[in-house]
């Protein structure tokens, strides 16, 4: 489905909704966030969201992100709920959302899927610690990715159909061996596992997201100890000071915005803004 840039457009003020929330309980409860990805880029490039962006980024380191989802389904407000994969069985994803009840927002890749609860919502990804010793982070990333594979299989996100090659298809099998050994329950146990492996080490350090790409996301810790309030859109929220630094390391010079045929976002295969729609007519009938 292509969205209207007015349709995006909605899209992306809910989202903006969603944000001012997890902004106020984090606020009210010392809990520190900050904008990512095309979010930050966003933020810093256009003082709000990417105009073709479907999306809505956040990070925390993980000790923030844990107190976050510990307390998020008490804190946020009735419009609003946490997904994790403690909160939402059949959720796959290593990191969070919260999402705006009463909304519809399925993105292609997630139609074919073993949940039914899907809505407009913002990611918050934990950031977790690594070694700076790159065999150390390839033996990592590959168990990690081995893993996550399973995670998807197992909730149809993934499937022999859709996977290309002839090498990727016998990987594929050879998956489905280790399916049948492991619950879903366990292998989410083992990806957190080895996601928070480092959490308590303190030398030779560096952080990452495992959503994305792991090896453009690695920064200091001290890249995101200190933040800043910047605009985004109609308030100021928090990003990291080492912005440049963090956004050139993923996107080279982010500030040249890429050729029209890369501006590209999730596709949406199914949306409904609920009981929100009102609040648009509202709006554009005031002005």
């Amino acid at each position: 489905m292509q969205l209207t840039q007015e349709e995006l457009r909605k899209a992306q003020l809910l989202m903006l909704k969603i944000l001012k929330e997890v902004h106020r309980v984090c606020e009210e409860n010392n809990i520190k966030y900050f904008l990512s990805d095309g979010t930050l880029i966003g933020a810093i490039r256009h003082n709000g969201f990417i105009p073709w962006d479907d999306d809505l980024d956040i990070g925390m380191l993980r000790e923030e992100y844990e107190k976050f989802c510990k307390i998020a389904p008490e804190k946020l407000g009735d419009e609003f709920v946490l997904q994790t994969t403690e909160t939402d069985p059949g959720y796959a994803w290593q990191f969070g959302k919260v999402m705006l009840k009463n909304t519809v927002w399925l993105e292609s890749a997630a139609k074919n899927t073993n949940r039914n609860n899907f809505g407009i919502y913002i990611d918050i990804f934990p950031y977790d610690k690594i070694p700076k010793n790159k065999i150390l982070q390839w033996v990592i990333l590959y168990r990690y990715r081995f893993v996550d594979g399973l995670i998807r299989i197992k909730l149809n996100y993934n499937s022999f159909k859709k996977t290309r090659g002839f090498v990727r298809k016998l990987f594929y099998l050879y998956k489905l061996f280790f399916i049948k050994i492991y619950s879903l329950k366990n292998l989410i146990r083992i990806r957190e596992k080895i996601c928070k492996q480092y959490l308590r080490s303190e030398k030779r350090i560096i952080v990452t997201k495992y959503g994305g790409s792991f090896k453009k996301n690695q920064n200091t810790l001290e890249s995101y100890s200190i933040s800043e309030l910047r605009v985004f859109e109609d308030m100021k929220f928090y990003i990291p000071k080492a912005y440049d630094s963090i956004l050139k390391n993923l996107y080279g010079d982010y500030m040249v915005l890429p050729p029209e045929e890369k501006r590209t976002n999730h596709g949406i295969y199914e949306y409904d803004f609920g009981i929100y729609e009102k609040d648009f007519i509202l709006k554009e009938g005031s002005q």
